[in-house]
């Protein structure tokens, strides 16, 4: 009955389990190849698994590289990080997994605006402090 039961709530709520599987899968079916998978700072163990070592560890640094050379990205921040706060990313989430929120971010269509470096100096005088 027990197992019936943790089945149930497993198939019903698939995000209780620590498991990436779903967070993988829904970025591999909604990226097109050339769109990576990237995590902020390291890639947990399930999640090269599942994604075949598709997923890579990353820096924001690097995303923004990525984004303003015209790539589409999707981008895994771990729930405590202090990214998520920020307010590019706050609401913005594609898909919620029990450790991490999933992003898809596009492509700079417009040079880097002012308003917008001074957010980025924020953002990484930010990850500065707490070591990242």
């Amino acid at each position: 009955m027990v197992i019936l039961v943790a089945t149930i709530l497993v198939t019903l709520q698939p995000t209780i389990l620590n498991t990436k599987k779903w967070l993988i899968r829904y970025a591999l079916e909604q990226a097109n190849p050339d769109e990576p998978l990237l995590f902020i700072e390291e890639v947990p163990f399930s999640a090269r698994f599942y994604s075949r070592n598709e997923a890579r560890p990353s820096t924001i640094n690097d995303v923004y590289k990525l984004t303003a050379d015209g790539q589409i990205v999707w981008l895994a921040i771990a729930r405590h990080h202090p990214l998520n706060e920020s307010e590019e990313f706050k609401g913005a989430e594609v898909y919620e997994s029990k450790r991490h929120l999933l992003y898809q971010l596009s492509p700079l269509k417009r040079p880097l605006t002012k308003g917008w470096q001074m957010r980025r100096t924020a953002l990484e005088s930010c990850m500065n402090v707490v070591g990242v």
